[in-house]
C-alpha cells in the first residue's frame, strides 16, 4: 500500500505540471516527459513487474499518437505522449480509465462553453480547449471511487 501510495503521489505532481503547462501554454514541456518518464520507469524496474506488463499502459498514448498522425494533428502530439508515461504509473485499465473521463469531462466543459457562445453571441467553433486539465477531475474521480 505504502508504494501504491507514493506512485500516485509522483503520478499527481505529473499530472498536475502537465495540465498547468497545457492549460497555460498549450504545449508542455518535453523535459516534463523524460523526467517523469525516467522516474516512473526507475519505479517499475525495482518493483520486479514483468516488462511487459509494466509497458502495456502506454499502448493508450501510442494508440493516441497514431490517432494525431492520422488526423493530421487533430490530437495533439503531447496528449499522446501524456498517455505513453502515465501508462507507466498506471496499468492499461486505469490508463483507459482516465482518457475516458478525461473526455467525458471535457466534453461536458465543452457543451456548456457551445451554450455559452450560444447565448452570447460568440463563435467558438474554432476555439480550441486544452485536454490534460481535464484529466485532473478524471483523477479524482478514479482515487475516490
Amino acid at each position: 500500500m505504502e508504494d501504491i501510495n507514493r506512485v500516485h503521489i509522483i503520478f499527481m505532481t505529473f499530472l498536475a505540471a502537465a495540465a498547468w503547462q497545457d492549460l497555460r501554454n498549450k504545449s508542455v514541456s518535453v523535459w516534463l516527459y523524460l523526467g517523469y518518464g525516467a522516474v516512473a520507469c526507475a519505479i517499475r524496474l525495482t518493483g520486479g513487474e514483468p516488462v511487459l506488463q509494466a509497458l502495456s499502459g502506454g499502448l493508450v498514448g501510442v494508440v493516441l499518437l497514431a490517432a494525431g498522425r492520422l488526423t493530421a494533428g487533430a490530437i495533439g502530439i503531447g496528449d499522446g505522449l501524456f498517455f505513453v508515461v502515465s501508462g507507466l504509473y498506471l496499468s492499461f485499465y486505469d490508463n483507459v480509465r482516465l482518457l475516458l473521463y478525461g473526455i467525458l469531462w471535457g466534453g461536458i466543459f465543452c457543451l456548456f462553453l457551445f451554450f455559452y457562445g450560444k447565448k452570447h453571441g460568440i463563435n467558438i467553433h474554432r476555439m480550441t480547449v486544452p485536454f490534460l486539465p481535464f484529466l485532473i477531475p478524471g483523477w479524482i474521480w478514479m482515487v475516490i471511487s
